[in-house]
């Protein structure tokens, strides 16, 4: 009957009821049916739920909840359970795009890197090693600031420096910041309050001034390959695509990790390490730049660069800016320990031959030729060395030691030294030399001249 249908006390809570007033038996089994947690009801009724309907009806554990000691599921920051109302009037396509891809995608952890990258991210977002209970366990987000002037950037490299809303004067004091996302279409602002850690000099998020409550990196969710692969793509680092190891050429552990000893270096079991702030290269780096344009000859030879004169100068120096390096390069960048004496200042007699332009009234200095350049270049040495040797005297091509008397390796003594010094010492003239001058201040083309003519040639 219409009584049995009706009950005298409105339940608590019960909507669209006025005060004391009666409410229909089936509104409120209605009611009831409604706000009750989706999950729990489908095990009361003996479902078992699989890890998509539990990710639908619970949110992520670790993130959303936890399961406590006497097994008991416990929300956290404010996550609610998916009640019945909840799944039947939202679309549910809208659900499943907020889920992690490892809900639906079994991934092999950590091993399958391509995989971890997709539903988790950067390396450094998500610790190696699971839970007690299984679980990925996502890192605490951070940020990283610069002074004069302060900048604040996220693990991404944005500038969220503007976002800032009190700290930025005193910021190892703590910073508050706003945080801007968007979730099922709808923008949402948080506040983030950023505690500064002395022992890396990062700022991590809280969720609250006390700092209690960390900010955890979220996992890639199925929307974000809706919305497309690239922006997920983008972040693999090419090590995790590419797979090298530590014998791989080295250019591809150039194109993956950037320059040995710069960005990365061997450790004691060999195996790569990065440096500092330095991160392997993403797919993003090699579709925005040519990485092979960009590697240097030591990621291409190693230290065995440094064993070549020429190309020890041009080590740190990528392919693309290797022409225009090359035309720079300098006989003193080249061959400064052959070009100068024991003092490092001093030209040798040979080179000064070589560097010395007739045609000037100042000595060139050897860092002025350039040892493929198209001015004061090899030419124009050539030229000062051929103008040079047919001007200087005998007397001075000897003492430079370019003209050289032979020792007699049958005896003990060092004939060369001794010829040379009787010539430098003697003050012979022989008939017939242009204006009696000793043999010795005469000039090479004078010798050959005074020869040809003393033999009628």
């Amino acid at each position: 009957s219409e009584v049995m249908n009706r009950i005298l006390v409105k339940p608590e809570g019960t909507p669209d009821a006025p005060e004391n007033k009666d409410v229909y038996f089936g509104d409120y089994i209605k009611y009831c049916f409604d706000n009750a947690p989706l999950g729990d009801m489908l095990q009361a009724f003996g479902y078992e739920l699989n890890d998509i309907i539990k990710t639908i009806c619970y949110g992520v554990e670790g993130v959303d909840y936890v399961i406590d000691e006497n097994g008991e599921m416990q929300m956290l920051h404010g996550a609610t359970k998916l009640t019945v109302a909840e799944f039947l009037s939202e679309d549910l396509d809208e659900k499943v795009q907020i889920l992690p891809i490892d809900s639906f995608v079994p991934i092999s952890f950590p091993t399958d890197a391509v995989m971890c990258m997709l539903a988790y991210g950067a390396e450094y977002r998500y610790e190696k090693e699971l839970d007690e209970n299984g679980n990925i366990v996502m890192k605490q987000v951070f940020y990283e600031a610069s002074a004069t002037p302060f900048t604040l950037k996220d693990d991404e490299g944005n500038d969220v420096t503007e976002n800032i809303v009190s700290g930025a004067e005193d910021a190892q004091n703590g910073i508050v910041l706003t945080h801007k996302y968007t979730k099922n279409d709808t923008e949402i602002t948080e506040t983030r309050y950023l505690q500064y850690n002395t022992e890396d000099g990062k700022y991590y998020a809280f969720e609250d001034a006390e700092y209690t409550l960390p900010i955890r990196f979220k996992k890639n969710t199925i929307g974000m390959l809706n919305d497309g692969t690239d922006a997920l793509i983008n972040k693999m680092y090419l090590k995790d695509l590419l797979k090298p190891t530590p014998s791989t050429h080295r250019a591809m552990l150039a194109i993956c990790y950037g320059t040995e000893g710069e960005d990365w270096e061997y450790d004691t079991e060999g195996n790569i390490q990065m440096k500092g702030e330095a991160k392997p290269r993403t797919v993003k780096d090699l579709k925005e730049g040519n990485l092979f344009n960009t590697l240097t000859l030591k990621d291409l030879l190693g230290e065995d660069v440094n064993e070549n004169a020429i190309l020890s100068n041009l080590a740190s120096y990528s392919l693309d800016e290797l022409p225009q390096e090359m035309e720079k390069l300098t006989f003193d960048d080249v061959f400064a320990e052959k070009i100068y004496e024991e003092d490092g200042v001093t030209v040798k007699p040979m080179w000064r031959y070589l560097f010395d332009d007739p045609t000037t009234n100042e000595m060139e200095t050897p860092d002025q030729y350039c040892l493929l350049g198209e001015t004061m270049g090899v030419d124009q040495m050539i030229a000062n060395m051929q103008e040079n040797m047919q001007t200087a005297t005998l007397e001075k091509l000897i003492t430079d030691d370019l003209v050289v008397f032979e020792d007699d390796p049958t005896t003990p003594n060092d004939e060369s030294v001794d010829e040379k010094n009787a010539f430098l010492a003697s003050t012979a003239t022989i008939d017939g030399t242009p204006d009696g001058k000793l043999v010795k201040q005469m000039t090479i083309i004078e010798m050959i001249n005074w020869v040809m003519d003393a033999s009628g040639a």
